[in-house]
């Protein structure tokens, strides 16, 4: 029983090492220098490397994350995470590629145009990027979303848009996660985690009345939620 809460614990610990690394290219840091922040008392580099190398993480970090850590500028990491983007369904050889393509003679052709990420306030992503370097915030945030996804008398409707919101927020993504957020309020008005996670949006969206209000909604209907009460 202890060697699989070891090796839970530690599968967990490399996963946050992970979002981690995702997270700070994600917000601009892409060069080899952004290991020196690695967050203590996660797991070390090599010990990431090697979880990866092994086939695990896959399901931690999305396409177009695995994208991110293959394009910057992080050595052996950002080599291994392009032969994982190859795995992935649909990726072109030419992001997997150091090399340009030889340019085509014939007409050009429109490319199809990717669409841009959402914009927001950088301070905010900031902000989230900074909280993120901690592997204590990171596991304190997971262990909070795995609470509200437990929660018995919530309907099935909202703690599936609670789960995508919580995705989102992981990914930096407030506006995605406020939306996914506002769906689960709205599939179960009494799903106080919902409101709650509100108030943390907005909380991060620099707006203190809205995120005091949305906290307060959530301790009407769930007076013994401590996590509203700490966003307050």
């Amino acid at each position: 029983m202890a060697e699989s809460f070891e090796w839970e614990q530690q599968q967990g610990d490399l996963s946050s090492g992970l979002i981690w690394l995702s997270n700070q290219v994600l917000s601009g840091f892409r060069e080899p220098s952004i290991w020196e922040d690695w967050p203590e008392g996660c797991a070390t580099q090599a010990e990431l490397i090697a979880w990866v190398r092994e086939g695990h993480g896959r399901e931690t970090l999305n396409r177009e994350r695995w994208q991110g850590l293959a394009q910057a500028d992080l050595g052996e990491f950002s080599r291994l995470a392009a032969q994982v983007l190859e795995e992935f369904p649909g990726t072109s050889p030419a992001v997997r590629e150091e090399t340009p393509p030889t340019p085509v003679k014939s007409a050009p052709v429109e490319e199809k145009s990717t669409p841009k990420p959402r914009q927001q306030n950088p301070a905010v992503n900031k902000t989230l990027a900074e909280h993120f370097r901690h592997s204590s915030f990171v596991q304190r945030v997971k262990a909070a979303f795995q609470e509200a996804k437990q929660d018995p008398t919530a309907q099935t409707a909202a703690k599936d848009w609670f789960h995508r919101g919580s995705e989102a927020f992981l990914a930096l993504d407030l506006r995605e996660a406020e939306a996914c957020w506002q769906k689960s309020i709205e599939a179960d008005a009494n799903y106080s985690y919902g409101y709650a996670w509100l108030g943390t949006v907005y909380k991060y969206e620099d707006e203190p009345e809205t995120s005091l209000d949305y906290c307060n909604q959530a301790i009407e209907r769930n007076p013994g939620l401590a996590y509203a009460y700490k966003e307050r």
